[in-house]
């Protein structure tokens, strides 16, 4: 199984995917600009031979809610 992480930014997003030892398969930021994200999934795609594990987290950093 595979692990997937998605760090996402007003201008830029952190992708890293690591197998179940911890080692990172694939990591790169990206502009959150839609083409570069496009071609960023094209890549990821690749590596989806496997089953993923999305693990959705979100935080407030600090703001009020």
């Amino acid at each position: 199984m595979l692990y997937l992480a998605i760090d996402h930014h007003a201008k830029q997003i952190t992708v890293c995917v690591r197998n179940e030892e911890g080692e990172t398969m694939f990591r790169q930021q990206v502009s959150t600009r839609p083409e570069k994200i496009e071609s960023s999934s094209a890549t990821l795609g690749k590596l989806a031979t496997d089953q993923i594990c999305i693990d959705g987290v979100t935080s407030a950093a600090g703001r009020a809610i």
